[in-house]
């Protein structure tokens, strides 16, 4: 859900859970909080209500993000380069 948040330009804020900080980085796509702390959620949620700037940079960064690693042709040269690898052993 976070990715398709920001395909659709919504910025994201999210817990450190899960692979959730394996794909978005804090402070560059998304705002990562702890897991169950509603007042570090709410926080997150009103810093990007009141920096706009702050909103937009980590769209386009997530955007950037998801472009890079995450769409069918990212998928589909992740997967050339591990048979190329492959190949050559």
């Amino acid at each position: 859900m976070a990715l398709e948040a920001l395909v659709a330009g919504r910025p994201v804020v999210a817990t450190r859970t899960g692979a959730i900080p394996e794909v978005l980085t804090d402070g560059s796509e998304a705002l990562l909080v702890p897991p169950e702390d509603p007042v570090a959620i709410a926080e997150a949620v009103i810093r990007l209500v009141e920096e706009k700037d702050t909103a937009e940079r980590l769209v386009r960064d997530g955007r950037r993000r998801v472009r890079d690693h995450y769409t069918e042709e990212a998928a589909a040269d992740a997967f050339m380069r591990l048979v190329a690898a492959v190949l050559e052993t």
